[in-house]
């Protein structure tokens, strides 16, 4: 990505049980432009009242982490969560 870590800081560990998954997950201070690659086909920014957690490994992590920086975090309702993962099990498309 051609970024420079200025500081780190770990926000905690996660079970992801789904995919047998341990989590560890930081908070990165870093400088320098980020560079897309095959491992990063994209990134957006947000603001933090834009942020929105699931209830999973990462959406647990991102919660710990709007705590540390005064906000309280907003988890999607069970309905919500259902409509961002519509698709998501199933094979690519060609």
């Amino acid at each position: 990505t051609h970024l420079d870590v200025q500081a780190c800081a770990l926000v905690g560990a996660y079970e992801f049980v789904r995919m047998n998954q341990v989590i560890i997950a930081y908070h990165v201070v870093a400088t320098g432009d980020v560079q897309l690659s095959p491992e990063l086909v994209d990134y957006r920014l947000y603001d933090l009242h834009e942020l929105k957690c699931w209830p999973a490994g990462t959406g647990y992590a991102l919660a710990d982490w709007l705590r540390t920086r005064g906000h309280e975090p907003v988890f999607f309702t069970a309905e919500e969560n259902a409509e961002r993962r519509r698709g998501l099990d199933q094979p690519p498309k060609d």
